[in-house]
């Protein structure tokens, strides 16, 4: 089905939700993911689970016939991506909503039927979002690290902060590293906070990359503290220009909290989309603490596909996901399609779920950023007016032609990039005009939604 599609759908009169769990390769995931789904709150009859399998290789169907035998299964024989693999699960679905849940999750017990209850008690809503959290909870963890080094204070070869920090185990995010100012004027010694994943033996070992132009003694470093101890594992050249400390934490009784990965989703003027519960410092993305500055029941921009319910009226009208995208921005773009035609989307903080958070897709490889790249500008043809269209287009051809300049890899996905741009473009500006010949709700309506960037 295309997304400009209305389609009456597949309706079971008995069934109240059926979720769809797409996957790839995600068989360590899924025992979880299920064990959860089968511990709903909601009457196991009145709801079904449908897993999409995207043409895994490492045995997920044969873990799901065998030990999850109520899971209904599709198995699609090959990668579909995203969207055409969520729309083979609904296109199939009986339930009165849809449900889309990512295999790398784990849903609280009520996650299902809070999502329920918001529908039945709003119907001008079209979708409800999920609080998402990290799958692990975190411990912030001060610490301190000298330098031993002789360099006068203007010199360019004195080391310069950490740039990067990175989880070595697979814990679903990388820990966030926040710098003290106290720092800046004692470049031998500084002072930072890591938020480490509490992984269930509480122990962790992460890196810390530095810049840096001569090869050092190893630095001390201390934990600040006091339930934490650190200690340096070494340290090597990473790359020209940074050293990589490798860093081993206990984290003993260290007190943990929860940590926000998407409370709905937000998009800018240019048709960036974030996640809203997350902030920028310096390009870089954290996230905040759940501490309640998001456990209001209310309107949010757009959903995220890894965990939302759909109303099944909703989809008949709106279409489903655009299969032209195959991943990143289809859900971004279904939301603005349903307030496009008068649908509002609510956020549900009661409708927890724990994820791990590309889980299945590498975030920021080459792939990672052309899809992002020219989706984007995709859901900008799609559903901004024609002003904006124009502005961004020409600001990316404009970007374009100044990397041209430059070879490398940069160069080679922006290639591509314009490739994938310049075959999906006229298809995409078509269904614009078919979307804008049914839109009930203003472009002016569109930029209050928006946030400036």
């Amino acid at each position: 089905m295309t997304n400009s599609a209305s389609k009456q759908l597949r309706l079971a009169p008995d069934l109240t939700a059926s979720v769809i769990v797409l996957n790839y390769n995600g068989a360590r995931y899924l025992t979880d993911c299920l064990n959860g789904l089968a511990s709903q709150s909601l009457p196991t009859e009145s709801y079904e689970v449908v897993l999409v399998d995207n043409g895994s290789t490492d045995g997920s169907v044969e873990l799901v016939r065998r030990e999850f035998p109520w899971a209904r299964v599709l198995a699609a024989g090959r990668n579909l991506g995203f969207a055409a693999g969520n729309n083979a699960g609904i296109q199939i679905a009986g339930g009165r909503y849809i449900a889309l849940l990512n295999n790398d999750t784990r849903p609280h017990p009520d996650w299902l039927a809070n999502l329920v209850d918001t529908l039945e008690s709003h119907p001008e809503a079209g979708a409800a979002a999920s609080k998402l959290v990290f799958y692990y909870d975190y411990a912030p963890v001060n610490f301190e690290l000298t330098w031993p080094v002789d360099y006068p204070p203007a010199s360019p070869k004195r080391p310069r902060w950490p740039v990067e920090v990175k989880v070595k185990q697979p814990a679903g995010w990388d820990a966030e590293l926040e710098l003290d100012d106290r720092s800046e004027p004692k470049l031998e010694r500084w002072w930072a906070r890591v938020k480490l994943p509490v992984l269930p033996e509480r122990k962790v070992a992460f890196s810390l990359l530095v810049h840096a132009y001569d090869q050092f003694s190893a630095p001390e470093i201390r934990s600040q503290t006091p339930e934490v101890s650190l200690s340096l594992q070494g340290h090597r050249w990473a790359r020209p220009g940074q050293i990589e400390l490798l860093v081993e934490a206990d984290l003993g009784q260290a007190p943990t909290r929860r940590l926000i990965q998407n409370a709905g989703s937000e998009v800018s003027s240019r048709g960036f989309g974030r996640d809203r519960g997350s902030y920028t410092i310096n390009r870089r993305q954290y996230h905040y603490d759940d501490d309640g500055r998001y456990d209001q029941l209310e309107p949010v921009t757009a959903f995220c596909g890894a965990g939302v319910l759909l109303r099944r009226s909703a989809l008949e009208q709106a279409g489903l996901l655009d299969e032209s995208f195959f991943m990143y921005y289809e859900d971004t773009d279904l939301s603005m399609r349903m307030r496009a035609l008068g649908w509002d989307i609510l956020y549900q903080p009661a409708a927890v779920i724990r994820h791990v958070h590309c889980g299945t897709a590498g975030e920021w490889s080459p792939l990672f950023r052309y899809l992002v790249d020219r989706n984007r500008l995709l859901f900008v043809a799609k559903n901004f007016p024609p002003s904006r269209i124009l502005t961004e287009l020409g600001r990316f051809l404009a970007g374009s032609a100044r990397m041209r300049l430059r070879t490398g890899p940069d160069w080679q996905v922006r290639a591509k990039t314009l490739q994938g741009l310049a075959r999906r473009l006229p298809g995409a500006l078509y269904k614009s005009s078919q979307l804008n010949a049914r839109r009930k709700a203003p472009f002016s309506d569109l930029e209050k939604l928006l946030y400036q960037d």
